[in-house]
């Protein structure tokens, strides 16, 4: 009976030393990839940069250039919805695999939309056609 009780303990230590391991493992791991996203930013960002331009180059001929050719401001209503399409479109356009990377990258979800929300939004209040017919109509008016 006290050798089963040593090797019990034995085992007990064993897979309790190889949790700690594991454990260690995965942390070195999360470690890597974080610092791997540091080392590598600017190609992220590049990366990202084109997925929200090319979706704003979509989204600006479909939706966008009928407001913005007539000198029309949009409401609030109207940038929501169009800012759900871009934010759609931006993650449809990624796939699933860029957007668990760019989810990793930007440290969770919620991150990851607020930064495509913004994009959206200052590319609508900065738009140049749009302030070209503002002006001329105010020039007019």
């Amino acid at each position: 009976m006290i050798n089963i009780n040593w090797i019990s303990i034995g085992i007990l230590l064993f897979f309790f030393n190889s949790l700690i391991f594991l454990s260690i493992f995965l942390i070195g791991i999360k470690i890597l990839e974080k610092f791997h996203y540091v080392k590598h930013y600017e190609k992220y960002i590049s990366l990202f940069n084109f997925y929200l331009e090319e979706t704003y180059d979509s989204i600006y001929k479909k939706h966008l250039i009928n407001y913005f050719s007539k000198g029309e401001n949009l409401n609030n209503i109207q940038i929501e919805n169009i800012t759900r399409i871009f934010i759609h479109s931006v993650l449809t356009n990624m796939g699933p695999i860029q957007t668990k990377i760019f989810i990793n990258f930007f440290g969770n979800y919620d991150t990851l939309v607020i930064n495509i929300m913004n994009y959206i939004q200052k590319r609508i209040d900065y738009d140049e056609i749009k302030k070209k017919i503002l002006d001329q109509k105010n020039l007019i008016g």
